[in-house]
């Protein structure tokens, strides 16, 4: 019984098959149309794989650090500062329409030495958003490492303890590979779901 039942099923199948390559309207609407709609958008995002930022950026002092320290991230593409932003009112406005990842204010204080300190000192602070708080994390982590080459000009400490990365050299998929793959499925799906809703109701009319 089982075996029968499995047969019926793979002729219509089959029939189905035949009939959608038969079919340039089919044929066009299940593969090329993905296709181009995939290679257009992959042309346009599917090459920046680089990691950035949309903040804004309140900087209270006067100092050169604070100028030298966002000069060095946004040359290097971590930072897109948006310009436009003057408060935290602003800000805060932007970040609840997700215009920016997070703000980053710089007290007057940042650069100055305080009283009793031989050197500069001063710290950064990263307003967010709750649903950014990933993003806020990888930021911090990114300051401070640009502000521990800042620090190394002022005092000489030694680490025992390090961590080192190693790259395989390959490279690894890419967004355009999972949307391409996710495409073709969803075709294939397509090709089997929506179908039989068509046809099947049609032959049923026509006695078949």
């Amino acid at each position: 019984m089982l075996k029968k039942e499995l047969y019926t099923i793979w002729v219509f199948a089959k029939i189905e098959t035949l009939r959608t390559f038969r079919d340039k309207v089919a044929l066009f609407f299940t593969f090329v149309f993905p296709l181009i709609f995939l290679f257009i958008f992959g042309g346009i995002f599917g090459g920046n794989n680089s990691v950035s930022f949309k903040v804004s950026v309140l900087d209270q002092s006067d100092g050169k650090f604070s100028g030298e320290l966002i000069s060095k991230l946004k040359d290097g593409g971590v930072l897109k500062v948006d310009e436009e932003v003057k408060n935290l009112d602003q800000a805060k406005e932007k970040m609840q329409r997700s215009e920016l990842d997070a703000v980053l204010k710089i007290p007057d204080s940042f650069g100055s030495v305080a009283k009793g300190q031989a050197m500069p000192s001063g710290q950064i602070e990263i307003v967010f958003n709750q649903n950014n708080e990933q993003a806020a994390t990888t930021l911090s982590s990114i300051l401070n490492n640009a502000l521990a080459q800042v620090n190394k000009n002022f005092v000489n400490v030694d680490t025992p303890f390090t961590v080192k990365s190693t790259s395989t050299a390959l490279e690894s998929q890419r967004r355009f590979d999972y949307t391409f793959a996710g495409l073709v499925g969803f075709s294939i799906l397509g090709l089997g779901i929506f179908g039989p809703t068509t046809v099947f109701p049609q032959m049923k009319q026509k006695g078949v």
